[in-house]
């Protein structure tokens, strides 16, 4: 790097934005020396990756998803729980990729705490609050509710009105669905719609979270409990009375479950190097993007705990079991590139639309939403039509999980009337009812098989797709011996 390079970085620091460059596998090249926040000094970051200080994956890291993806994150509010201070932090954070001669070479973050940002808003406002009016650890504001969930068909209509339901009461509610479904937005408008809605709502990302530092945050620290450790109140605490959201809860060890467990039971949480308990009073809602009933089969998940957390059970319905809402969906991610990046995009062309219907979406309304984004930093400055060559290379590659129309072998028609006596004439009926059942054969043959190829024989994925029970689809793989 440059000396000229590194002025530039380090003026932009001393305006008080924290400045960080990493190259394309995410390790640090480049460090401000007020990104203190992790426990690490910056000299000592470089040449570490981030997900490694972090303890981030490439579905979690915000810097990652650019340098995958090549689409910058602008003005992302981000909330950080520093294990070094103890402190949580809410920054203004934006990240973008690198490219030099249309190479990418890695990506810059800048951010900023969200504080200073907003102080400058109330004062211009005229409209500052009290510190304590707003603390930065919970949320009471701006959350999703029910009318912000786009949809046009029937499927999300009753899982609205079943959330809409349950909303109500304080029973614990395990939503299950893929990634990318929308998960979060559906917990933040069940809190929206509950009795609880001016209360606090915290959210925690399970599998982003080492186990090591998970017991403390989620149950808080007493001083002195290990080496710089200062008093703090966990999410447990921070929620009670309110909400606290567990999502990807299946990535907790069982010995995290054990405990978790203890607190749903008893309504009680110790501090990490305390005896003392306290009660505890939050609504509980968890996620998981895997199916409940196979992880506690294979022992990842502990029964008690899942009859604790699954009182009542809400299915969101993935992308390709609800078609109809692409349009619309498209329409408004549409609308939000023109605004984020100063397009005049009007639509997709009836090719791509018909692409999307096709396509399976493992990645859900997220995926849609960054094909969209993706379309929109590809296309030419004056285009106003998604065309093909617009959509990620990804998209284009994978097959459509919808069947392929493929036409299914003919029947053998000297076999039918093999089977029939010989004499005058043939009977019709005979025959008839011959090619019925053996076109039935051929095509639960067909039809079961290329399902059970589409997800690699998963039997309990494959019976999801095809809305059977895993129970009816065994019965029919012995019925059509089919290996």
């Amino acid at each position: 790097m440059s000396e000229e390079t590194r002025l530039v970085l380090d003026a932009l620091a001393a305006i008080g934005n924290v400045v960080e460059i990493v190259d394309t596998e995410g390790v640090y090249v480049y460090c401000s020396e007020n990104s203190n926040f992790a426990d690490i000094e910056p000299k000592d970051m470089i040449g570490k990756n981030v997900k490694d200080i972090y303890g981030l994956t490439d579905d979690t890291s915000k810097v990652m998803r650019v340098l995958h993806t090549g689409i910058p994150i602008r003005d992302y509010l981000m909330s950080f729980l520093s294990v070094a201070t103890g402190k949580r932090y809410l920054w203004l954070y934006s990240a973008y990729p690198l490219i030099v001669d249309g190479t990418l070479i890695g990506a810059i973050t800048v951010y900023k705490p969200f504080s200073n940002v907003k102080s400058l808003v109330d004062e211009y406002d005229g409209t500052e609050k009290r510190k304590s009016d707003c603390p930065a650890s919970v949320q009471t504001g701006n959350l999703f509710t029910f009318d912000d969930i786009i949809y046009a068909s029937a499927n999300m209509e009753e899982t609205i009105e079943l959330c809409r339901k349950v909303a109500k009461s304080d029973s614990s509610i395990l939503l299950v669905g893929e990634t990318g479904t929308g998960k979060q937005m559906f917990a933040e408008s069940i809190h929206s719609e509950s009795t609880k809605n001016s209360k606090p709502f915290i959210s925690v990302n399970c599998a982003a979270i080492p186990d090591t530092l998970l017991e403390s945050i989620l149950f808080g620290v007493t001083k002195g409990a290990y080496t710089g450790a200062v008093e703090k109140a966990g999410l447990f605490e921070q929620s009670s009375d309110g909400t606290i959201f567990l999502d990807e809860i299946q990535a907790l060890s069982p010995e995290m479950q054990a405990k978790l467990l203890r607190v749903l039971e008893y309504k009680v949480v110790r501090r990490v190097g305390s005896n003392r308990e306290i009660k505890v009073n939050p609504r509980i809602i968890t996620a998981m993007n895997v199916n409940p009933l196979d992880y506690m089969k294979a022992g990842k998940l502990k029964p008690d705990l899942f009859y604790r957390i699954a009182v009542v059970t809400i299915r969101i319905p993935p992308l390709r079991e609800r078609t109809s809402d692409i349009p619309i969906l498209v329409n408004h991610f549409i609308q939000k590139a023109n605004s984020d990046f100063s397009r005049n995009i009007e639509k997709c062309s009836d090719q791509v639309m018909q692409h999307f219907f096709q396509y399976g979406w493992p990645g859900n309304v997220r995926e849609l939403q960054h094909t969209i984004e993706h379309a929109a930093a590809v296309m030419g400055e004056c285009d106003t039509c998604v065309q093909m060559e617009d959509l990620p290379a990804l998209l284009m590659q994978n097959t459509p999980i919808a069947v392929e129309t493929r036409e299914i072998s003919g029947l053998d028609f000297e076999n039918v009337f093999g089977h029939i006596e010989s004499g005058v004439g043939i009977d019709y009926k005979s025959a008839h009812n011959y090619a019925l059942n053996e076109f039935n054969r051929q095509f639960n043959r067909f039809f079961i098989k290329h399902a059970l190829e589409v997800t690699n024989y998963n039997v309990s994925q494959t019976a999801h797709s095809i809305k059977i029970s895993r129970q009816f689809l065994h019965k029919l793989i012995r019925k059509f011996d089919i290996r």
